[in-house]
């Protein structure tokens, strides 16, 4: 009867252990899921972050271009200008300069040049 019970004890102990273990098991299991997990959240926050930064990257480029194109327009509409102030000043616009060479006494003689002839 002793022998029976020693068994049924041993018998009892052994399926102790073994709950234990698939208990054990699991928790590693659980464990091992939740860390694949923050590594899966903290690769999609990385990616993320990269995103925002190309994006930034991207937003930067671009206002840089369009300053760009700004600055030439500006520099070609200054260009014009200058180049309307010239033609409108030089006697080569197909206007008629009239310089008077004489002096006191002399007759007075006027010349006329057209677009820079005399």
């Amino acid at each position: 009867m002793k022998e029976k019970e020693e068994e049924k004890e041993k018998e009892k102990e052994k399926e102790e252990e073994k709950e234990e273990d698939e208990k054990e098991k699991e928790e590693e299991k659980e464990e091992d899921e939740k860390e694949k997990e923050k590594e899966e959240e903290k690769e999609e926050d990385e990616k993320e972050k990269e995103k925002e930064e190309e994006k930034e990257e991207d937003e930067k480029e671009k206002e840089k271009e369009e300053e760009k194109e700004e600055d030439e327009k500006e520099k070609e509409e200054e260009e014009k200008e200058e180049e309307e102030r010239k033609e409108s000043t030089h006697p080569s616009s197909g206007h008629c300069v009239l310089s008077w060479e004489g002096g006191e006494g002399s007759d007075d003689v006027f010349e006329v040049r057209r677009g820079g002839e005399r």
